[in-house]
This record gives C-alpha cells, sequence and structure tokens, in this order.
C-alpha cells in the first residue's frame, strides 16, 4: 500500500511536468528544496511525536486536494480539452484500491469520475479525490494512534 502511494505521488508529479510546471529554474529549485526540508521534518517529527507527523502530513494533503479543486474551477474549460497524456496508464495502475465506500464519491464541481478518464480534467480530478483519500488516511492513522497509546 505504501509503495503504490508512493507511485501515485510520483506519476502525479509527471502530470506537473506535462502541464509546465517546472519550466521555470526557480520554481524547480524551490519546490526540490522544500521537499528536501519537509521529508526530514517528517522523518524527525514521525520519530520524536508521530501524531504530529501524520497531522501536518493531513493538513498539506488537505491543501494539495484544496488547491486541486481550485485549479478545476478556473482551469476546467481549458483542461477538457487537453489530451490524456502518455503516463495516464501507469497513472491509473498506481491508483490504490481503497476500502472506504466515499473515495470514489461523486466530485462536488464535475460528473462521476471513473477510472476511464477522456481528458486532462477528469486526471486533474482523480488527483483530487486522491488527495482527499491521503487526508482521510492521515487523519485516521493519527486518531487510531491517539485511541491506541
Amino acid at each position: 500500500y505504501i509503495n503504490t502511494k508512493t507511485n501515485n505521488n510520483i506519476i502525479s508529479y509527471f502530470f506537473y511536468i506535462i502541464i509546465g510546471g517546472n519550466n521555470k529554474f526557480i520554481d524547480r529549485f524551490i519546490a526540490q528544496h522544500i521537499a528536501f526540508f519537509y521529508y526530514w521534518m517528517i522523518v524527525i517529527l514521525f520519530m520524536t511525536a508521530p501524531s504530529v507527523a501524520y497531522q501536518l502530513n493531513e493538513t498539506v494533503e488537505t491543501h494539495a486536494y484544496i488547491s486541486y479543486v481550485t485549479h478545476l474551477q478556473q482551469y476546467g474549460d481549458i483542461l477538457k480539452l487537453q489530451p490524456l497524456p502518455q503516463c495516464t496508464d501507469e497513472y491509473l495502475k498506481s491508483r490504490p484500491i481503497s476500502q472506504d465506500p466515499n473515495h470514489n464519491h461523486k466530485y462536488s464541481h464535475s460528473r462521476p469520475v471513473d477510472n476511464n478518464p477522456s481528458n486532462l480534467y477528469d486526471i486533474f480530478t482523480l488527483i483530487a479525490i486522491d488527495e482527499l483519500q491521503h487526508s482521510k488516511d492521515m487523519k485516521n492513522k493519527c486518531i487510531y494512534r491517539t485511541l491506541h497509546k
């Protein structure tokens, strides 16, 4: 499950590249350094205060979900015209099958989306749903740790 989630996040990164998210050196520089420091901060937090690490990850995943929803609202018409990128199949294979019956819920700003996307809008919708599920997973882990101390 962890490896599936990692692959899912890596492939989501490829979609950023496809839409030009890495065109500017400064964007790449800042993102790489934030990722480096964030990773080590989470490692240290997890060793010292795991619940805090889960809460921080939940906050980051929730922010990612909100960012995707905002992006879909602002650029939905443009994204609907964009064809599926080459890495779509890999992304769909990387999506974990959730035990949560609400996981494949109707996206609040669109039609229901399944694992048969037809454009970049559908892909970003699936990624938003994945981010929301990641947020729920972090919240559940935090609650579990709190209850089972």
